[in-house]
């Protein structure tokens, strides 16, 4: 162990810096102390455009002579987060209705109090 403490100033910074760089590029870190001492790992870089971001629902669906619910691509109490959400939503692309009656067909259906809105209910 070093005795000088501008090492262990040193030390201190460099691993600050790695924790300020793992949650600024959002993989989260990992400290942990076994016998040999400290060890700090920052999670495996994933990039986003390597993973689907879509979400497709009823695509070239073709729905005749029935009633059917909502067709959405999102729906709950709790979707204010999605518009910062990375993804995009494809709801009945290419789908057809034929002497058939359907709810709302919406990418994102924001339902219950949380929405503000009323729908006479």
């Amino acid at each position: 162990m070093p005795n000088d403490p501008a090492v262990w100033v040193a030390l201190l910074v460099v691993v600050a810096l790695l924790i300020a760089l793992a949650l600024w590029l959002g993989r989260g870190l990992r400290i942990s102390k076994d016998k040999d001492g400290f060890l700090v790992e920052a999670k495996e870089y994933r990039s986003e455009k390597t993973v689907d971001q879509t979400i497709s629902v009823a695509k070239d669906v073709e729905i005749e002579r029935a009633r059917v619910g909502d067709i959405a691509g999102i729906k709950g109490e709790e979707v204010s987060n999605i518009s910062e959400a990375k993804q995009s939503i494809d709801v009945f692309s290419g789908g057809t209705l034929k002497d058939a009656q359907a709810g709302d067909i919406v990418g994102i259906k924001q339902e219950g109090k949380s929405s503000g809105a009323d729908h006479g209910h």
